[in-house]
């Protein structure tokens, strides 16, 4: 009787730890887990949209520096038509989810400042060179776009 007893008791606490560690890991671990996950892979969408956003921009403001003359004043940002105009329209309304709200007004500014439709003339006629001032933007996109770094670089341990 004993013997049964025993073997009773020792099945009996080995289910309850059993169960107790089922309900720690699916209630407690792998919920953490799961969402550092989200939030890692959108940190990942993110980085990668910013990155591909500060780099057209970054190729714009150097086109434009190609486009000056001399002392001339010129426009920060030089845009490639259609090629930048699309690239930019891709993220802009594809990826728009992912971007500050601070950033879509500022594209939505720069729609609303082409009171004259250079953009659409410019995709009209083909190709062309439009000039624009993404300063502010290109600016934002830099400080967002590290700040991104840095939350990646915490929750990860990876710096980029």
């Amino acid at each position: 009787m004993s013997l049964v007893d025993s073997t009773i008791i020792a099945a009996t606490v080995s289910a309850i730890v059993a169960f107790v560690i089922l309900v720690i890991s699916n209630f407690l671990i792998f919920p953490r887990r799961w969402k550092r996950n989200l939030k890692v892979k959108n940190l990942e969408r993110r980085l990668e949209v910013y990155g591909a956003l500060l780099t057209i921009l970054d190729s714009m403001a150097e086109k434009a520096k190609r486009q000056a003359k001399g002392g001339e004043k010129y426009e920060p940002h030089t845009m490639e038509n259609p090629f930048d105009y699309h690239r930019l329209l891709k993220i802009f309304e594809r990826e728009n989810y992912l971007l500050s709200d601070k950033l879509s007004q500022l594209w939505l500014q720069f729609i609303q400042r082409d009171t004259y439709f250079a953009v659409y003339r410019s995709l009209k006629e083909g190709h062309g060179l439009l000039d624009a001032n993404f300063a502010d933007m290109h600016t934002l996109v830099r400080e967002e776009y590290a700040e991104l770094k840095q939350q990646y670089k915490k929750i990860t341990g990876i710096r980029l």
